[in-house]
């Protein structure tokens, strides 16, 4: 499978991400710059369905110069899954998942005090860490989703990454098909999905206080 050759070649030729302890001293995590994200880019738009063999290739040699840059293992999950291989996708995100955790943690687990999705470097660690939750949210492991989630938004109360839509429909014990199905619209969430929100999330209002002062905060 094409997750085993990944490992094989980041095992061999490339150093993963460690935990350190260091790095959870500062107030903000701030990932490094990553020198591929031009030609990730690049690769991402020269997909069309069909070229998956090719697309893997250059991904697959992306990772060998930088195997923490984590949306390379995102879009091969996007290709596997075109491809029918569920499994492959999977693994993928969870490879991704794990890489993510040892970027942001300290070795005992805890998370950083702030994880902003403002800062561009951070983003391709939140967006794996919601593909995460949401790959446990369609397996109907709804604590578990939800328990990322909450940490998300903790780190960053202002929600740029949209966390806390996903949350309160993991609250209200919506199931994720049914969410799609109700909210994402060619590819988009829409205005309907802030009318939601803003009609639901004041039941749950422990969970969304930090996010609605940030919100005051601007008005």
């Amino acid at each position: 499978m094409f997750i085993e050759r990944i490992k094989k070649l980041n095992l061999k030729n490339t150093k993963f991400a460690t935990k350190s302890r260091e790095i959870q001293m500062e107030k903000d995590f701030v990932d490094t710059d990553r020198a591929i994200i031009s030609k990730f880019n690049e690769i991402v738009r020269s997909y069309d369905g069909r070229n998956g063999k090719a697309v893997k290739k250059q991904l697959n040699q992306l990772i060998a110069r930088d195997p923490n840059f984590l949306e390379c293992y995102l879009f091969l999950s996007k290709i596997a899954s075109d491809e029918g291989d569920s499994y492959e996708a999977e693994m993928m995100i969870n490879y991704a998942f794990d890489i993510a955790i040892n970027l942001i943690c300290d070795d005992e687990g805890t998370w950083p005090a702030s994880l902003k999705y403002n800062i561009e470097k951070n983003r391709h660690i939140i967006h794996t860490i919601q593909k995460k939750a949401i790959s446990l949210w369609q397996k109907n492991e709804y604590y578990s989703a939800l328990d990322l989630l909450r940490h998300l938004l903790r780190c960053d109360p202002e929600d740029g990454a949209s966390t806390r839509f996903y949350m309160l429909a993991l609250l209200m014990k919506i199931n994720y098909p049914n969410f799609e199905e109700q909210f994402n619209k060619q590819g988009f969430h829409g205005v309907n999905l802030y009318q939601w929100f803003d009609e639901n999330y004041k039941n749950y209002i422990k969970e969304f206080k930090l996010w609605e002062s940030c919100v005051r905060n601007r008005e």
